[in-house]
């Protein structure tokens, strides 16, 4: 089991490496037979991050899911779960860590959030009006165009059904043509009901 993982035992007096696993000196990228010469602190890419660790384990006496990144000796960057007790280890007082590479869902995270930033940019600088329906015909999420373009503040807008302006079919008919979008994909013209009840 203790090869499962990446561990590491750190001095808590001089932040110098005690021991490491196989995985841990994979992990980054270090001599095996040099391991206790390395400080913990030679790995922190953001060393800000490092000292609030460091303060973290010590006010508390470990931390759980502490994510930072950090970079291997050669030169590979990853992002890590660090997860630790303090213990004692041949007469010094130390931290036990495991850590966890989750430099895939880092990578993951940010490419959502690249996208979301992508496809609200588009939302709020389209000129025609975009809009997005639930199954039951609510209005999840419109562009600002859309909103003028029935009458309404984008500022404030209010929860909103494909029926309240759709002027051409019944509710029940509404819902099977956006059941049916969904699998099928349509273009045809509709006719808008605005706020003000014009057309």
């Amino acid at each position: 089991a203790q090869d499962s993982l990446p561990i590491a035992v750190v001095s808590m007096t001089t932040r110098h490496v005690i021991f490491a696993n196989a995985k841990a000196i994979d992990l980054f990228e270090v001599d095996p037979h040099r391991v206790t010469v390395y400080c913990a602190d030679d790995f922190w890419v953001d060393p800000e991050a490092g000292a609030r660790f460091r303060e973290t384990v010590q006010r508390e006496g470990g931390v759980t899911g502490f994510e930072l990144l950090v970079r291997g000796l050669r030169g590979t960057e990853r992002w890590i779960s660090v997860s630790n007790s303090l213990i004692t280890f041949e007469g010094d007082r130390a931290a036990l860590t495991i850590f966890t590479d989750i430099s895939a869902l880092k990578f993951a995270e940010s490419a959502l959030r690249n996208a979301r930033d992508h496809y609200e940019r588009l939302l709020n600088t389209a000129t025609d009006g975009i809009h997005v329906l639930a199954l039951d015909g609510r209005l999840v999420e419109a562009s600002p165009s859309f909103y003028r373009m029935l009458g309404f503040d984008p500022t404030t807008p209010p929860a909103l059904n494909v029926a309240d302006w759709n002027t051409q079919w019944s509710r029940s008919d509404l819902l099977e043509r956006v059941a049916l979008l969904v699998t099928h994909p349509a273009v045809f013209e509709t006719q808008h009901r605005r706020s003000d009840g014009s057309v």
